[in-house]
């Protein structure tokens, strides 16, 4: 599966839901493209979190959160299934790695793969990166 940022941007571009979740609630937005004036709300929910989901900006109830961002979007009452969430650069584990020429094509699905173990692929110690 291969994810082209500017198909967020094309003005033709389907809808899009804006997922946040913060502390307290789960947030979500509908955009679709406004032609060349850019992007309008079409509609948005908030559903409240159980307490302590969410502890220093790390998911400690992860059933909770799941549960709170499907009665998100069930209240939404939309089909669109094209998400956007932003991640502080604090949650990110990013490696640089150097690849011959010759294996660029391959890179695409080493890259799918290793986001798809991300959560069981920190057996790596990062003083290796």
């Amino acid at each position: 599966m291969r994810f082209d940022i500017s198909a967020l941007l094309n003005p033709k571009a389907r809808p899009l839901l804006g997922l946040d979740i913060s502390s307290s609630a789960v947030k979500l937005v509908e955009l679709t493209a406004n032609g060349k004036e850019g992007y309008r709300v079409e509609r948005y929910t908030i559903e409240v979190l159980p307490k302590d989901a969410v502890s220093d900006g790390n998911i400690a109830n992860m059933d909770g959160v799941v549960d709170a961002v499907k009665r998100a979007w069930k209240r939404l009452g939309t089909s669109t299934r094209n998400v956007a969430m932003a991640l502080p650069g604090s949650a990110v584990i990013t490696k640089k790695i150097i690849v011959p020429a010759g294996l660029i094509p391959a890179c695409h699905a080493l890259n799918v793969a290793t986001c798809r173990r991300a959560p069981l692929s920190m057996s790596t110690p990062m003083s290796r990166a």
